[in-house]
């Protein structure tokens, strides 16, 4: 599918990040592609995760997701993966939050041109639609639903929906193709146990033998996805 192309890959040693390397690790001999990763530590990460070490597709540069220094020559496609997932964060420094999701997004849409990318893929979020109501099992994309801008908890929804709004004029300026993935919840390999995601709780709960705790009303409904499909 990517034969001789080169990619540039955000985020790739976050949750999509890994299951992304996790695919090219199992299909290894049909990947004949190039992934460039931006990562602030790739020593730390090659440590934590060694499965990944002797894959010949992918290199590292250094940098930071607002900042980081463009590499040098031509990249085919994009892949924005590197998003602050963080629900406390979310409350507890909304401003940190959107300046990491709106800043780190121009800068990689800014590469993008720089680079002339052919096509670009940003994770985006559900988080978009803002609060659903319970009787809601399926959204479709022509829902008009978004976060209250009031909300409290609103920076991470309404910094995805900037994000989204960015590429597309960019693109349209520019020429390269903009997709959008609305990931909603998932779960995985590499899903964080420590982390605020539900699923995983309730994954570490029983390996540990404890009692699954439920903390919602009944109502919220969870399509989950794994992330190899």
């Amino acid at each position: 599918l990517f034969k001789g192309q080169k990619i540039f890959l955000t985020g790739g040693t976050g949750f999509f990040g890994k299951s992304f390397l996790d695919v090219i690790l199992r299909y290894n001999s049909y990947c004949d592609f190039e992934v460039l990763i931006l990562t602030r530590d790739s020593e730390s990460f090659l440590k934590k995760h060694p499965e990944f070490s002797n894959l010949k597709q992918i290199s590292f540069i250094k940098g930071d997701i607002i900042d980081f220094n463009f590499p040098s020559g031509k990249f085919d496609h994009i892949l924005h993966f590197a998003t602050p997932a963080d629900a406390a964060m979310n409350v507890q420094k909304p401003l940190e939050m959107a300046k990491i999701i709106v800043d780190g997004m121009k800068r990689t849409v800014d590469f993008a041109v720089h680079s002339k990318a052919k096509n670009f893929l940003l994770a985006s979020s559900g988080a978009v639609y803002g609060a659903q109501p319970s009787s809601m099992t399926h959204i479709k994309e022509t829902y008009t639903g978004a976060p209250l801008t009031t909300a409290p908890d609103a920076a991470y929804g309404i910094s995805k929906r900037y994000a989204e709004f960015l590429g597309c004029a960019v693109s349209k300026q520019s020429g390269f193709e903009f997709k959008i993935a609305r990931c909603f919840a998932f779960t995985g390999k590499y899903l964080n146990q420590d982390g605020s995601f539900a699923i995983a709780n309730f994954i570490k709960d029983a390996q540990n033998s404890k009692e699954i705790e439920i903390k919602g009303d009944g109502t919220p409904f969870r399509s989950y996805l794994y992330a190899d499909d």
